[in-house]
């Protein structure tokens, strides 16, 4: 005795809601993954405008005019929109760029833990191994202007390790070799350049290092 087993097209054709669910269930997940991805589109535009006037306000305050002015009036207008930026998106791109902006500004003018805290903060938000080294090469420079040699050689270290590219090794590594300098090791700064010199040949941090380990 012989069982006819049922083929697909027969199942289908005596019971076809289950396949139309499935069918729409997949359209379902498909249409929430496309308003999901809308929504963070809109959400990233929204903030890349926000900061976008925030930006405009930096540009202002470093006008010539506003140049003249003491540092809480030149960038009253500027700081706190900055400051908004990193507290509505702390974990974005434009939250990230905004912390760098005032860490920025706050270390051209020598207020050290001002711009070490704006770093920090861009340091949550640093997605890409290039913004990672950035800021680690940031954080080493406020740690150089505070005497925190070790601190300093440290970041530069874990900056120049990143792989994130020439232009920011090299930032790293010169800055390497000059706190090795100031940390009284002038054997391991001429090694730090003869590094530069070697990997980076074809750079401009190759003359610079040749002329700064002469210098040594």
């Amino acid at each position: 005795m012989t069982t006819d087993t049922p083929t697909l097209s027969a199942s289908i054709e005596s019971n076809p809601k289950p396949l139309l669910y499935g069918v729409l269930g997949l359209l379902g997940i498909a249409l929430v993954a496309v308003l999901v991805l809308q929504n963070r589109s809109s959400k990233a535009m929204d903030a890349q405008g926000v900061l976008h006037f925030a930006a405009q306000a930096v540009e202002k305050a470093n006008s010539p005019e506003a140049q003249k002015l003491g540092f809480a009036d030149r960038y009253k207008d500027a700081l706190p929109k900055l400051e908004a930026v990193v507290a509505t998106y702390p974990n974005a791109r434009a939250g990230f760029e905004a912390a760098m902006m005032m860490g920025n500004i706050y270390f051209e003018h020598a207020k050290w833990d001002d711009a070490k805290a704006a770093f920090q903060k861009a340091q949550k938000a640093s997605a890409g191994d290039f913004e990672k080294a950035g800021v680690s090469v940031a954080l080493a420079q406020v740690a150089e202007a505070q005497k925190e040699i070790p601190l300093a050689i440290e970041l530069f270290e874990k900056a120049s390790r990143t792989g994130a590219g020439t232009s920011m090794q090299g930032q790293a590594l010169l800055g390497l070799a000059r706190a090795q300098a100031s940390s009284g090791k002038p054997d391991l700064a001429r090694a730090t350049y003869d590094k530069i010199i070697k990997d980076l040949a074809d750079s401009p941090f190759s003359a610079r290092a040749e002329t700064l380990k002469g210098s040594l």
